[in-house]
């Protein structure tokens, strides 16, 4: 078989509704298997991440209010944003490390009807208690959702601790290629299932055959590259901690780190980013000038390692929500880290922070 060969049916089946249900067998096999390592009901294989956080927000009535992690995923962030011109939703910032800070924020309303949580942050690297948040949720009768992006099920299975629905907002931790663009929804609630199967069906949505067969490929060595990068992740945060240009380092594995005790008592492991901030922003620039061996992307790292600046991020009004509620400016750098050796890894950034690069450097192409 070719990559470009077409697999047809030998006879249409009337039972199969939707468009692009065809050539779907290869994105069942996924959705099972990541029903099963996510400890889940159903799975639903989306053409993008957004596609699969919108479909979960489809199912909620309009008008309903959110709240979420505050440094979710921006690109999340600037889909909830889009939401609430289109179907009225309102989404409301909190730091789910903190529970008397959720339990603050389902004070000022009553319609609160899911919490997104991004587990551990995508910024600042905050863990939050799953069960706790799933028992303070579901007394409410709202929904808790759990992006699981970053840890995968081969560290994390919010599941477990008691979350409604798991998302991964991209597969390049899945798959371990960059290339591939996907998003799931996991759950194992009746009610949502039959809500998601519409909804797939109806948005033509469904990931492509191939892209479904390379995440398909990628999780025979999940387990491998999850815990090499962590293990490297820990290294570089611990090595950090201790350079002398280096002001804080945010990573679950370092004393007193917001939330990192909770997750660490739910997690096989501590995921793969690393952020901390040079002791000067004007450094920043030349710093990534300097570095040789870890890519400029805001992406979740498949194999590679990424370096990202937060503050450089285009979208504004999510940029100022950062910086007021969280105190982040152009010092802070986000590492996602790959499966290199964790000393090449360390020995360049030493490197570039001893030595930063002169000249200009174009800092937008360092954005998360």
């Amino acid at each position: 078989m070719k990559l470009d060969t077409r697999l047809v049916q030998a006879e249409v089946n009337f039972a199969i509704g939707g468009q692009g249900e065809g050539q779907q067998d290869v994105r069942r096999t996924l959705e099972g298997v990541l029903a099963t390592i996510e400890g889940g009901g159903r799975s639903y294989a989306f053409s993008s991440g957004q596609m699969a956080v919108h479909a979960i927000v489809q199912t909620l009535p309009a008008g309903s209010r959110i709240l979420a992690t505050e440094d979710l995923n921006p690109e999340v962030w600037n889909l909830f944003g889009e939401l609430q011109t289109s179907r009225g939703i309102r989404v409301d910032p909190v730091d789910t490390s903190d529970l008397d800070a959720v339990r603050k924020a389902f004070e000022f309303s009553e319609d609160v009807k899911a919490v997104f949580v991004e587990n551990p942050s995508h910024v600042l690297v905050r863990g939050a208690d799953l069960r706790a948040l799933a028992w303070e949720t579901h007394r409410r009768g709202a929904l808790l959702v759990v992006d699981n992006t970053s840890l995968t099920p081969v560290l994390q299975r919010p599941l477990d601790y008691g979350a409604d629905v798991v998302l991964h907002v991209g597969a390049r931790n899945l798959a371990g290629v960059r290339e591939v663009q996907a998003g799931f929804a996991i759950t194992r609630l009746t009610g949502l299932i039959g809500k998601l199967d519409r909804l797939q069906k109806t948005t033509a949505a469904q990931l492509a055959s191939f892209d479904a067969w390379q995440v398909l490929q990628g999780l025979k060595t999940l387990g491998l590259r999850s815990r090499r990068q962590q293990e490297n992740a820990v290294k570089i945060a611990q090595w950090l901690a201790t350079h002398p240009r280096v002001r804080k380092v945010f990573h679950p594995s370092l004393e007193g780190h917001a939330g990192g005790e909770s997750l660490r008592q739910q997690a096989r492991g501590l995921g793969a980013v690393v952020s901390f901030e040079i002791i000067e922003p004007g450094l920043v620039p030349g710093f990534l000038r300097a570095l040789r061996l870890w890519r400029a992307s805001g992406d979740q790292a498949g194999v590679e390692s990424q370096v990202s600046v937060p503050a450089a991020h285009p979208q504004g009004e999510w940029l100022a929500n950062l910086r007021q509620r969280l105190g982040v400016d152009d010092s802070l750098v986000r590492l996602s880290v790959g499966i290199e050796d964790a000393q090449d890894l360390v020995d360049d950034l030493d490197r570039a922070l001893n030595n930063p690069a002169t000249g200009f450097a174009e800092v937008w192409d360092y954005v998360i």
